[in-house]
């Protein structure tokens, strides 16, 4: 092959591979939850050892995890390929099951209105959920 053919050819391949790497690393649209509402349990497992660590019934303590919730409701996107599973999972119920609000080191996920989302998530934001749902920090895994 002519070397002014290569060229041409590496350059269409970098091209192509730099617009599937765009379009897979989140050019989809934003989605915005609605607020969630009222709540009367939420219940925290562990997703690693598929355990339950414990159930919040008290409305103080539920309203405040609410509104944490709310104040996160946009910014979500849809995985293109995989969802991350979250290393601690909120069952939200109200007039029964509402969806769930997943935590991670350094995202959170959503299952809400039949959909799956995910989105970045500062090591404030997630010590913030942690203070106000009572779980250690060491449940998320080591740094």
């Amino acid at each position: 092959m002519r070397r002014q053919t290569i060229k041409t050819l590496l350059l269409l391949i970098v091209g192509i591979l730099s617009a599937v790497i765009f379009n897979a690393c989140g050019s989809s649209s934003k989605f915005t939850y609605p607020e969630l509402g009222n709540l009367t349990e939420i219940v925290i497992k562990d997703n690693d050892r598929w355990e339950q660590i414990k159930t919040i019934r008290d409305q103080h303590q539920i309203d405040a995890v609410v509104k944490f919730i709310d104040s996160q409701r946009s910014g979500w996107s849809t995985p293109r390929f995989s969802f991350p599973i979250p290393k601690l999972q909120l069952s939200l119920y109200g007039d029964g099951f509402k969806g769930s609000f997943g935590i991670s080191k350094s995202a959170f996920s959503m299952q809400r209105e039949g959909r799956y989302d995910s989105k970045p998530a500062t090591e404030e934001e997630v010590q913030e959920i942690l203070n106000l749902i009572g779980v250690e920090e060491q449940l998320l895994g080591a740094h």
